[in-house]
């Protein structure tokens, strides 16, 4: 059976390991105290989806982000807005964006899907 080695740069190793790093925060995040599963309301100017970090490929285009856990940064793939996590239970994890983004006000997060990195709404934080 041939045997396969993967050269990878000291950026790309420094990358690849800065996001497993950022995997495993995310599996920590999960929090007893995390809100209501119902969003306040809907975002606005929303993405169809958030893409993951750099090395989190979709198992196609539009369909899911493999693995477990959630992820963070997240970005809007139209603007590269970046959003990070803040807490995450249940498959959903909530996230802080830039101020004056898709509708979310102050002490409000953005609740996402982990799996899709689909939007669900606005939650108070």
């Amino acid at each position: 059976m041939p045997h396969f080695h993967l050269a990878l740069k000291d950026s790309s190793r420094r990358s690849l390991v800065a996001a497993q790093l950022l995997l495993l925060a995310a599996c920590g995040q999960n929090n007893s105290s995390f809100p209501s599963p119902t969003p306040v309301r809907a975002g606005t100017d929303l993405p169809a989806q958030f893409e993951p970090p750099p090395g989190f490929a979709r198992l196609s285009l539009t369909d899911t982000i493999p693995g477990n856990a959630c992820l963070s940064p997240m970005h809007d793939s139209r603007n590269n807005t970046e959003i990070r996590m803040v807490r995450a239970a249940n498959g959903q994890a909530d996230y802080k964006v830039p101020e004056g983004r898709y509708g979310v006000g102050k002490h409000q997060l953005l609740r996402v899907d982990c799996n899709t990195g689909r939007p669900l709404g606005i939650v108070e934080d």
